[in-house]
């Protein structure tokens, strides 16, 4: 009886502890992601931050070219000393547009 409630113990703690998917329905698909250039630039809200958003670009390894991706570098500017570094993605639902946001996972924050 104990090695049971101690493999039932150890396997439910190896699940809790593992990368587990975020969502069973995810909010957005790919054909729901688009491009506008209009998001590119710096903005600044009402309350004084500084928002710089500009394109995430990547590179086809075979032709060499830059292609847009659906996706926007944002870095947001609290204060000179506060900024944090995300990942948009910009996506449109029954003809309403949103911004996905995250953490750069290729920064130290």
């Amino acid at each position: 009886m104990k090695k049971t409630i101690v493999s039932v113990t150890i396997l439910a703690m190896l699940f809790i502890s593992s990368c587990l998917v975020s969502s069973l329905h995810p909010f957005y698909k790919s054909k729901d992601k688009y491009f506008d250039p209009n998001m590119v630039g710096y903005w600044m809200d009402e309350d004084s931050c500084i928002w710089t958003i500009e394109p995430d670009t990547f590179k086809e390894l075979i032709w060499g070219e830059e292609k847009m991706d659906s996706t926007y570098n944002i870095v947001y500017y609290e204060d000179e000393h506060a900024k944090a570094e995300l990942i948009g993605t910009l996506f449109q639902l029954n003809g309403v547009s949103y911004v996905d946001f995250v953490p750069d996972p290729d920064v130290d924050h």
